[in-house]
């Protein structure tokens, strides 16, 4: 009996010491991998869709698909697997570098703070510019998935989610420069 309950209370205990309780902070899951998303897709002259991603460490990478790649679109909109997003990374995945544990964490902290937020009506000021996009994203374990909340929009369409704390999300990604191959930040 010893011997069978150890590795149940040992799973449990590494299970559960990710799981923080304080309210707007994010549960770590063994599952979770992605956070943060600034992804351009253009169809207009050719495809074309790049983006920089933020994953579980605070590490940046960058994603190019090649012009004969096919589009990634989600199976089951706004949700994705973690298959979809890996898949959808890959592509010409280059390391840009790693944020501090505490930048890392007090954005992270906002995400769930963003779910429930009205949004700004949809415009389209553009034609053929593409879709700018900026994206978190809240891992529901109840069906071991990834929601996408879009932060904001611009471009052919543009809105934007209207929770102060998305604001603050945008203010932070717009710094990333998504033509950069490091993925610097312009301030």
């Amino acid at each position: 009996m010893k011997q069978t309950l150890l590795p149940i209370i040992l799973v449990s205990y590494f299970l559960l010491s990710g799981c923080v309780t304080d309210h707007g902070k994010i549960e770590r899951s063994l599952n979770r991998k992605y956070y943060f998303e600034i992804e351009y897709v253009n169809y207009a002259w050719g495809y074309q869709q790049r983006g920089i991603y933020i994953d579980d460490s605070g590490n940046v990478y960058s994603y190019k698909f090649d012009s004969g790649d096919k589009p990634q679109t989600p199976k089951s909109p706004p949700y994705y697997s973690g298959e979809e997003l890996s898949e959808k990374y890959e592509h010409n995945k280059t390391f840009c570098r790693q944020l501090s544990k505490k930048l890392f964490e007090e954005k992270t902290k906002l995400i769930p703070l963003t779910m429930k937020a009205a949004y700004s009506d949809t415009t389209f000021p553009m034609a053929d510019a593409g879709i700018l996009a900026y994206k978190c994203y809240y891992f529901d374990k109840s069906n071991d998935r990834y929601l996408e909340i879009i932060l904001k929009v611009k471009g052919d369409m543009s809105y934007k989610n209207l929770s102060p704390e998305a604001e603050l999300l945008v203010e932070w990604l717009e710094n990333f420069d998504l033509w950069d191959n490091n993925c610097n930040q312009t301030k």
